[in-house]
């Protein structure tokens, strides 16, 4: 019998279909879809196009006939070995391109369809690589529910057999000779072995995420024995599957940050890549979150850094604020190799960028000495204070976990009056006078409300950067597209659900609690000053003001600043946040679709990948 082989058109012209009853003997479904040329080289077809399989003819050298006459087939075979064509003229010329790709080996017709309607695998079955091959016969011992091993792998030869050494459950498959396809020789496709079938069983809803879980549940579940690097390999085959590989991501960012500036109008995006077009620093902010920092949210906003946990590592900048009703408000987002002086110097330059008066808006950090620096670097004379925990902590250490010394430092830094102030500072010296100097060193009006050269309505510490970051705790494994898409998603929740309570609210104010004992104290409404300088801080009453606007018969709501008004709420969260569109929609510039972004450079640290950081001193694990 000859042996089949692919043929294209030629010169633009379809060729006829071959009259060889024994030509139409390969799978169709064994090939993928393709319209380009250069990678099976079928002028324009897929190999299961109907057109391409149709034409299907004897090798070269071989003769069919074609209309009705006796044709001799021209290929790379017939010319390499000088044959000539010695028939009669045809109508059109049978052309084999790019014949390296496919075998010449003849295969039996009647061996190409056995079994084909009974199930995923059957004899005679062609996999255009061994990738493929594995991976069927993996998913078919899965969905027969028996365990399998590889008794031999090799270059030309692959045999693989049930774990019961007794059965006689088998497939073989060898490589066509002169191609890359592999052809399954033989399937024996009955079990000898006892085999508990588990069919009913199903997974728990609740996805595993230990490979322990996985291996555990699938021994429980369907009775199979799975190894720890198995589950291990299946749990990261399956992350990628779902949100792609992790060094493959740099190269999605762009398109989904000019998709997202699409959807949003006046968002910023940005990226930062080296010489190398390696990706070196990102940053992000919704224009819904600039309008309404810009316009209606205290100025004070919290910095701080997370490290991402995904094989390309990293860290996650995030700057937030708070709103009238003491809520979370993010303001932007930034990606950086490490955690140094100048991913902090670009991302807080495009942050200046964004905020339309820096010169109002207070920055409160933790004393890390990167952001320092780029604080250093872009804005000399920004004003920033210090968080009141993280400097504690850094106490506790000096003062070897005195809480006494700790308790004056909080009195000295919470207040609002600054002869108490005074008073607690005189104090701690007395107690401790390493502290007290070492405060002194890094600088009073870093540490303290009442000393503040701007007002940082009750934001002591940087504990809303803290619980943004503990929001995405779950997303800092995923690649770095995933997490941009995930944060994007999250603001969109947040927005809609706190634009949907700020509209059921009837009240002025979104919140009003003043807590104080009472004390001698000076009030002037006119001037809105209180000697408490609680008034005077966080622009909402005191109770001594509360009382004389009492007996003036003055409102308490005209008392207190528009940060805290509903109206000013609604307006934070009016702009809406648009999602952006399937992948499959999007109409990407040709510029942006063919920006080459390669993932940056992360050197591989000695041992195991560390999950959780090592707490600082005074705290305890979770």
């Amino acid at each position: 019998m000859p042996s089949p082989v692919f043929i294209s058109r030629e010169g633009g012209q379809e060729t006829p279909a071959s009259t060889n009853k024994n030509a139409k003997m390969y799978d169709r479904n064994v090939f993928e879809t393709t319209d380009r040329e250069d990678e099976y080289g079928i002028g324009g077809y897929a190999i299961d196009d109907p057109k391409v399989l149709s034409n299907v003819a004897p090798c070269c050298g071989q003769t069919t006939t074609v209309n009705g006459e006796a044709a001799t087939v021209v290929g790379q075979d017939s010319k390499a070995s000088g044959a000539t064509n010695t028939s009669t003229p045809m109508e059109s010329r049978w052309t084999i391109r790019r014949s390296e790709l496919y075998s010449i080996q003849a295969v039996r017709s009647n061996d190409c369809f056995e079994d084909r309607d009974r199930g995923p695998l059957y004899k005679g079955q062609i996999f255009k690589d061994k990738k493929p091959l594995k991976y069927d016969v993996g998913m078919y011992a899965l969905t027969e529910r028996f365990e399998w091993k590889v008794k031999r792998s090799t270059k030309t030869r692959f045999v693989t057999t049930c774990k019961n050494n007794n059965c006689e459950w088998v497939i073989r498959a060898d490589k066509l000779k002169n191609g890359t396809h592999w052809h399954v020789k033989s399937f024996v496709k009955e079990h000898t072995c006892i085999n508990d079938d588990n069919y009913n069983m199903q997974f728990s809803r609740d996805a595993p995420i230990r490979p322990k879980d996985i291996f555990t549940e699938v021994r429980e579940q369907h009775n199979i024995n799975l190894k720890y690097n198995r589950a291990y390999r299946s749990k990261n085959h399956t992350l990628n599957t779902a949100f792609g590989d992790p060094w493959e991501s740099f190269k999605r960012l762009p398109e989904f940050f000019y998709m997202l500036e699409q959807s949003n109008p006046e968002t910023v995006t940005k990226i930062e890549t080296n010489s190398e077009n390696r990706f070196a620093y990102g940053f992000m902010s919704l224009g819904a979150s600039i309008a309404g920092f810009n316009e209606v949210i205290r100025p004070v906003i919290a910095i701080d850094a997370t490290h991402l946990k995904a094989k390309t590592r990293g860290v996650l900048l995030v700057t937030a604020c708070k709103d009238g009703n003491e809520m979370i408000y993010p303001l932007a987002f930034g990606f950086a190799n490490s955690e140094c002086t100048e991913s902090w110097t670009w991302f807080l330059s495009q942050l200046r960028n964004v905020i339309v008066d820096p010169k109002r808006v207070m920055i409160i950090l933790d004393r890390h000495t990167s952001i320092i620096g780029g604080m250093v670097e872009i804005s000399p004379d920004a004003t920033h204070g210090f968080c009141a925990y993280h400097l504690a902590q850094n106490l506790r250490k000096m003062c070897k976990q005195r809480d006494d010394v700790i308790k004056l430092y909080y009195r000295a830094t919470y207040t609002y009056c600054i002869e108490e102030f005074e008073r607690e500072m005189a104090e701690l010296k007395d107690t401790h006078r390493k502290c007290y100097n070492n405060l002194l060193e890094i600088g009073i009006e870093k540490i303290s409300r009442v000393r503040s050269p701007k007002r940082r309505y009750k934001m002591m510490t940087t504990n809303i950067s803290e619980s943004m970051n503990s929001c995405l705790l779950a997303i800092r494994k995923l690649p770095i597209a995933s997490i941009t898409e995930f944060i994007s998603d999250l603001l969109q929740r947040w927005f809609h659900d706190r634009r949907t309570n700020a509209r059921e609210m009837s009240t002025y104010l979104t919140r009003f609690k003043v807590d104080d004992k009472w004390t001698d104290t000076i009030v002037d409404l006119e001037q809105r000053f209180c000697s408490c300088r609680q008034w005077d801080l966080d622009e909402l009453p005191c109770i001594h003001v509360m009382v004389v606007a009492r007996l003036k018969g003055m409102p308490m709501t005209a008392l207190c600043s528009d940060f805290y008004t509903t109206g000013w709420l609604k307006h934070a969260y009016s702009m809406i946040m648009n999602p952006v569109p399937k992948p499959e929609t999007w109409n990407i510039p040709d510029e942006i679709h063919h920006r080459i972004i390669l993932p940056w450079e992360k050197k591989r640290l000695i041992g195991r990948p560390k999950k959780s950081r090592i707490p600082s001193a005074g705290e305890f694990r979770k």
